[in-house]
């Protein structure tokens, strides 16, 4: 995240902790599209994607008014993003392994402006072969575009944790990519 953004979130959460809506909204709109992808890659029911990322926002309006100090609103987000993924898939009635929990591919109804780039595209044709903790951070690094410190904060791992799960990501992932002939 570039350091200007950076700032004027700091002011806007400030103001939207004032109780300023305008500046949550503010905060909202820069948001939003990043937190919807983020879920709607872990959960094909499009109706839970949007409550949830409707979710996502509300906690975070309650917490502002209720004079939480938030420092890195990314990563807040992303991290209440998470729990609530979590959450979702603890309340269902059947029991699911987290394990098999399937990630949309590209040949799903994904709206183009979702997808950041070809290299999203081609991720996405693989990364369900991955553990749960590869996916999460290969999301979080490549199509969140957070930074290994702000991924560490959302996961509750350390940043050295974090380097090493995503060198591991990848590596399996090149295994998939280009199987080792034998």
């Amino acid at each position: 995240m570039k350091s200007w953004q950076k700032f004027t979130d700091k002011i806007l959460l400030d103001r939207a902790g004032a109780g300023d809506a305008d500046a949550f909204g503010a905060l909202y709109q820069r948001y939003v599209g990043k937190i919807y992808r983020f879920i709607f890659f872990r959960i094909k029911e499009q109706e839970q994607v949007d409550d949830l990322t409707n979710e996502v926002f509300l906690r975070t309006w309650q917490q502002l008014s209720d004079s939480l100090k938030i420092d890195n609103l990314s990563a807040y987000l992303y991290k209440t993003a998470r729990h609530l993924i979590i959450d979702h898939y603890r309340s269902r009635r059947e029991q699911v392994n987290i394990e098999s929990i399937e990630l949309v591919d590209e040949s799903s109804d994904l709206p183009a402006e979702l997808l950041s780039d070809q290299a999203v595209g081609e991720l996405l044709k693989n990364i369900d072969k991955l553990r749960d903790d590869y996916r999460e951070v290969l999301l979080l690094r490549y199509v969140a575009d957070l930074s290994i410190k702000e991924i560490a904060t959302v996961i509750d791992k350390s940043p050295g944790a974090v380097k090493v799960a995503i060198h591991r990501a990848i590596k399996k992932l090149k295994d998939i990519y280009f199987p080792a002939k034998k």
